[in-house]
């Protein structure tokens, strides 16, 4: 978990990185779909749940 949570912030700081230099939202919107594929791949292997009350 801590691997893929240092990974996903470089990936993020690549994206503020690439929009604040080049403004190419296409470039963004690619670098975020590649991000946002640690997002959902460490939501699936760690997930919380609430008990019923």
């Amino acid at each position: 978990m801590k691997a893929l949570g240092f990974d996903t912030r470089g990936k993020f700081d690549d994206i503020a990185a690439e929009a604040t230099k080049s403004k190419d939202s296409d470039q963004v919107v690619t670098k975020l779909s590649v991000a946002m594929n640690n997002c959902i791949a460490c939501h699936e292997m760690y997930r919380f749940f609430e008990e019923a009350k």
